[in-house]
């Protein structure tokens, strides 16, 4: 295996990026109900993504749909980009009402517009990583309704091919499209009732801007600070897992363990895990030790 030189490929990585157009992570508002409760309702919330795509000029990098909101990375014109929240924005609602649900008049993606390269691989990482903080089932590789199981995946040659949409009668398009309106990229293929997120998530774009797989996935399992940035911008609310939350503290006060924190460090670390990290009431009692009541009383919730 040929020795990466880290210089020249930073400076591709940049170039991939400078050269680029406007990347932008569209985020819709976490719901107090299930949006997608089981595989099929993830497999339709995957083909409305991949339906809105279709009518619009622009690369989508990477996606997290997850049970209540979906994260989405998108590369091209603004106009397109905004035309495309737009679309998916109605799919989504008039689906939900399909279900019983009325999304508010004013729900729609939250638009998090990227600067920089630095910023543009935070931002790949936490989608990448959003399954895995939301739920002790999941993997950042091994979601299925992500794009993370795509990036720097060797064994993708290996992946189940599927139909191509352009092959399909008239009739099953429509039928996949809920519409005689069909708006179906050719290159899209289906499995199982599913439209192939290989089929339209530009992955190897998304690759490009990592130095190597080595670098993505030193993003990908670090510590979650920068994802507590990134859910600020985006206004989501996310709980880090408790034994990150736990290397966190630990790193803050260079010890190895919560148990030889002082009364008076447990105190100030509760204050900092609440205010930096967004941890609740019931994670600041579990890392620190301390009683739930007492963590209560410190941080008292509305009513």
């Amino acid at each position: 295996m040929s020795k990466i030189n880290y210089y020249d490929r930073e400076n591709d990585c940049l170039k991939a990026f400078s050269e680029g157009d406007n990347f932008c992570m569209l985020t819709s508002p976490s719901m107090d109900f299930l949006m997608f409760a089981n595989d099929e309702e993830f497999k339709r919330g995957n083909n409305l993504v991949a339906i809105a795509l279709s009518r619009f000029s622009l690369d989508l990098l990477h996606m997290a749909i997850m049970n209540n909101h979906l994260h989405l990375l998108v590369e091209g014109a603004v106009e397109q980009i905004k035309g495309f929240s737009q679309y998916l924005t109605a799919l989504l609602r008039k689906y939900q009402k399909s279900r019983g649900y009325v999304l508010p008049p004013d729900w729609g993606f939250h638009e998090l517009w990227i600067n920089d390269l630095q910023m543009l691989r935070n931002v790949i990482a936490y989608i990448s990583r959003n399954p895995y903080v939301a739920s002790r089932d999941a993997t950042p590789t091994g979601y299925p309704w992500s794009g993370g199981y795509l990036l720097f995946n060797a064994s993708r040659r290996f992946f189940a091919k599927g139909i191509l949409v352009e092959n399909m009668p008239v009739k099953e398009k429509r039928a996949l499209c809920r519409s005689h309106n069909i708006f179906l990229s050719p290159r899209y293929r289906l499995l199982d009732g599913m439209i192939l997120p290989d089929s339209f998530i530009n992955y190897e774009r998304t690759e490009q801007f990592f130095v190597s797989a080595n670098q993505y996935f030193s993003y990908l399992f670090r510590k979650g600070e920068a994802d507590i940035e990134i859910a600020r911008m985006t206004g989501e609310s996310i709980l880090l897992p408790n034994d990150e939350v736990f290397s966190i503290v630990c790193s803050w006060f260079q010890v190895k363990s919560t148990k030889v924190l002082q009364q008076d460090q447990r105190l100030e670390a509760a204050k900092k895990m609440h205010r930096q990290l967004g941890s609740n009431a019931k994670q600041i009692a579990q890392v620190l030790r301390l009683p739930l009541a007492q963590v209560d009383a410190m941080f008292p919730r509305p009513r």
